[in-house]
């Protein structure tokens, strides 16, 4: 037998209280009544020693009390042959996700994370699952949790240490909460219930970084998060970015160029300079930290023409990943609107009137109206730049071949119907027998049904103004679409008739709208969706429609493909060639900063691409910014830890505390002695009441 608190045996030594005791009792003396004594006063009795034991049986049992209770005390255990203690090991799923955004260019935080990264996969068991994911806007798996078991476990570390080293850092911005719940949904895929899950996150956790998509979720139950934070050497980072025109793909009227400046909260650095690719002068630029300011250059000798833009620099920043920034706006453009007919543009009752009031000037843009009568002939130089061509059925053969020729180049072309007897110009541009046409008879017609998903009345989809119940047309035609291939409704009449009809020409599309925009006919022109409408089919045509100049990497480029034959090529900056799909109406290869230049249209155009604004902001985002969230963060120990040495002793002892703990005799030894006390008592009480009675 064996004691976990040996020392509470030496309480047994109380035992010899009771036997002190009863030597060192003192009793009275006996007292024998005498009658003659009743007259003396009463003396005190006198005490008298004892040196001899009476009662040995109650001594015994008090003295087997203490001992008991010191017995119990002691924590006493049977011995049993202990097993050498098994080592136990915790099956791990570990996600590692590891950040590949921009602000990692920084300093050598990208030898930090791949270091941090090695690290951990090196640290895994024979038994864990690892699975690697390296993440920028997107999350990407390198290795997953099937390739990591089904690899030799001596190389599955290598395996992924090499994955990660053939890795770099993008120029893409930080999705930190995509990430994440990526991770969560590769823990949860299949797993075992007594496998651990864990999910370590190494980054910079940057301010810019997206948590996007963690509000509200549901983070779940046993998924432990740990964070490996990396930090740059020098603090601090200044960051060029588009001013308010510029962002918007427009410049200012005077030539001059609005940027703006960030310093970031921990910058040491607040004096800065601002350098341009051209000839123009720059800018000295003074930021405090945590502060910015808009700067102003003034007009150089670029002049960000379709093909040719500026580049600026920041000089005086530490962190040089966000200092250049690319600037390619469009100046101002002159198009021409065509129009066939004798109307005369100072009558409101016609439809000229309404067109040279439909195309103000902006900043982007200068609409020239051309009038073209029956009268006067039309000539090359007409034609030259015209984006649109409108005019009603009632033309000449003349204006007919031009409007055919308008079509052939690659023009939208829109024809206006005045009345159900003329659809000769329509069968003429199309080359077949002309469609046949007739009134409407009822008062009048609203628009039952439009096509959203045509790109002409994409911009209405929005519910706040997709209502055109308001427009009423008094005077409407119904048009026989039979024979016309590939005729498509764009909008129709609540009779069910087309009110607007897209019919494919070659290169460009004739539209072919069965009323008229003036008064007489209908209340469209007098409608707040008039201008966005004309300014739709002045833009579809076109190869250079109202085309974004500048963009951030990641984003996605609509091309200016209607009126193009053949593929696109995309230049890179860095000069390679990428030869899109024919048609193709997105590019989705941004994936540096610089000029992009866009070949296979009339003339090469070219876009700029900078970092996304929220990758410069490096500042280390707030501790609790994911802990409230949700996310169950831990903060300590931020790497993951060796499995603990075992110490035999302790281990010995923690085998002790179960074997005792399984027995328990202290219980019974602590019953034991409740009895004994029981019985004594009893005892006690029956031997005094027996020497009262003697």
């Amino acid at each position: 037998m064996n004691f976990l608190a040996p020392l509470f045996l030496a309480g047994a030594a109380a035992v010899a209280l009771p036997i002190l005791l009863h030597l060192i009792r003192r009793t009275e003396r006996e007292k024998t009544p005498f009658s003659s004594l009743m007259f003396l006063q009463p003396t005190p009795p006198q005490m008298t020693k004892r040196s001899r034991l009476e009662n040995l049986f109650l001594l015994l049992l008090r003295c087997l009390v203490l001992a008991l209770v010191a017995f119990a005390f002691s924590r006493p255990y049977l011995q049993q042959a202990i097993a050498p203690p098994v080592q136990k090991t915790e099956r791990i799923r570990t996600v590692v996700l590891v950040d590949t955004s921009a602000s990692l260019r920084r300093d050598d935080l990208w030898a930090q994370a791949k270091q941090r990264a090695a690290s951990v996969l090196r640290a895994a068991g024979a038994a864990d699952e690892v699975a690697l994911v390296v993440f920028d806007r997107q999350p990407r798996v390198l290795i997953d949790f099937t390739r990591w078991t089904g690899s030799a476990s001596t190389e599955r570390a290598n395996l992924a240490v090499n994955l990660i080293e053939s890795e770099s850092p993008s120029w893409l911005p930080t999705h930190l909460g995509s990430a994440m719940m990526r991770g969560v949904e590769l823990l949860e895929e299949k797993a075992d219930a007594q496998l651990r899950k864990r999910l370590v996150v190494i980054s910079d956790f940057q301010e810019g970084a997206k948590l996007d998509g963690l509000q509200g979720y549901e983070w779940p139950k046993g998924v432990e998060v740990r964070l490996e934070q990396i930090n740059p050497r020098t603090p601090g980072n200044a960051a060029l970015q588009l001013g308010a025109e510029l962002a918007s793909g427009s410049g200012t009227t005077d030539g001059s160029i609005k940027v703006r400046v960030n310093n970031s909260t921990d910058a040491k650095r607040d004096q800065f300079r601002i350098q341009r690719s051209d000839a123009g002068p720059g800018a000295e630029a003074y930021v405090p930290a945590g502060q910015s300011r808009v700067i102003t250059l003034a007009a150089g000798t670029n002049s960000l023409t379709a093909t040719n833009g500026l580049k600026l620099s920041l000089a005086g920043d530490d962190q040089a990943f966000d200092d250049s920034l690319f600037i390619q706006t469009r100046r101002q453009e002159t198009v021409r609107v065509l129009f066939l007919g004798n109307d005369d543009p100072k009558d409101s009752a016609g439809l000229a009137y309404y067109l040279g009031r439909a195309f103000p000037e902006t900043r982007m843009r200068k609409v020239e109206l051309l009038l073209r009568p029956a009268s006067a002939p039309l000539t090359a130089a007409d034609l030259k730049d015209a984006a649109l061509v409108i005019g009603s059925t009632k033309l000449t053969a003349p204006q007919a071949a031009w409007a055919k020729q308008a079509l052939a180049a690659g023009v939208t072309v829109l024809l206006a119907l005045p009345d159900s007897t003329s659809t000769e110009a329509i069968g003429t541009l199309l080359g077949r027998t002309a469609p046949t046409a007739a009134d409407l008879t009822s008062n009048y017609s609203l628009f039952g049904r439009i096509d959203f998903q045509h790109p002409l009345f994409a911009p209405f989809a929005d519910p706040r103004f997709s209502d055109f119940t308001r427009i009423h047309f008094w005077k409407a035609r119904q048009l026989s679409t039979n024979g016309i291939p590939g005729a498509r409704v764009v909008a129709a009449y609540d009779s069910g008739d087309a009110a607007l009809m897209e019919i494919p020409a070659g290169r460009a599309s004739l539209f072919v709208l069965t009323s008229t925009w003036m008064p007489a006919d209908s209340q469209l022109a007098l409608s707040s969706k008039f201008v966005p409408l004309l300014s739709g089919l002045l833009d579809y045509g076109r190869a250079r429609q109202s085309f974004a100049r500048q963009f951030f990497v990641g984003d996605t480029v609509p091309l200016p493909t209607n009126g193009v034959a053949g593929a696109l090529v995309v230049v890179r900056p860095d000069g390679k060639r990428e030869t899109l799909a024919a048609g193709a109406p997105l590019f989705v290869g941004t994936t540096e900063p610089g000029f992009y230049r866009v070949e296979g249209l009339s003339e090469p155009l070219s876009f700029a691409v900078n970092l996304s604004p929220d990758e410069s902001r490096t500042a280390p985002m707030a501790a609790d910014a994911l802990s409230n969230l949700g996310v169950p963060v831990k903060l300590a120990p931020t790497t993951l830890a060796a499995a603990p040495k075992v110490d035999p002793a302790a281990t010995l002892m923690t085998a002790a505390n179960e074997l005792e703990g399984r027995q328990k005799l202290w219980r019974w030894v602590l019953l034991a002695a409740l009895a004994i006390v029981l019985i004594e008592t009893w005892l006690a009480g029956r031997l005094s009441f027996g020497a009262k009675t003697a």
